[in-house]
């Protein structure tokens, strides 16, 4: 669709220039996401996600309440939604199995907190502070996302919880 848009309009000779450009934004990107598969990869062939998993399950049934957080500590670690989902998706599943919860759910919660996480990842912040002209003030935006950040997370756990208890079968 690219091409023929580009040959249709005329302007299929900025094509070579426009396709070069994107593939050389792209390298860092594709390579950024290679490290994080083959790390998460890793984690999960050397047993490091069922680890977790299983110190995890210790929290039992209220698992659901802290799913999101997960999210959150992901993006503010990796600095991407995609990055966070491919480390520790695997991860909440785990622990969905092990606590006995839809994993779908669990999923979900930490789908929801990785979102919420954008607020504080540090290159969010450093990108939305150059952007707006508060370069060298990245500090105060962090402490005033830090805490809507925490409570959309808690309320992103009490609607993860309050999920499980409906989707739970009756006694």
């Amino acid at each position: 669709t690219l091409f023929l848009s580009a040959l249709f309009t005329g302007r299929g000779r900025f094509l070579p220039g426009a396709v070069s450009a994107a593939m050389r934004r792209l390298f860092p990107v594709s390579v950024a996401l290679l490290v994080m598969l083959a790390l998460s990869r890793l984690m999960v062939h050397a047993d490091m996600i069922a680890s977790l998993a299983a110190a995890a399950a210790g929290v039992g049934q209220a698992w659901p309440l802290l799913a999101p957080y997960v999210g959150v500590l992901g993006t503010f670690i990796t600095g991407s939604a995609t990055s966070s989902n491919i480390l520790f998706t695997e991860f909440q599943v785990s622990t969905a199995h092990s606590v006995d919860v839809p994993p779908a759910i669990l999923v979900a919660a930490h789908g929801f907190g990785l979102a919420i996480g954008n607020i504080v990842a540090p290159h969010n912040i450093i990108a939305g502070s150059a952007t707006v002209g508060l370069i060298g003030r990245e500090g105060e935006a962090l402490a005033s996302t830090l805490r809507p950040c925490l409570i959309y997370a808690a309320i992103g756990g009490l609607l993860a919880f309050g999920w499980v208890q409906v989707a739970r079968p009756p006694l």
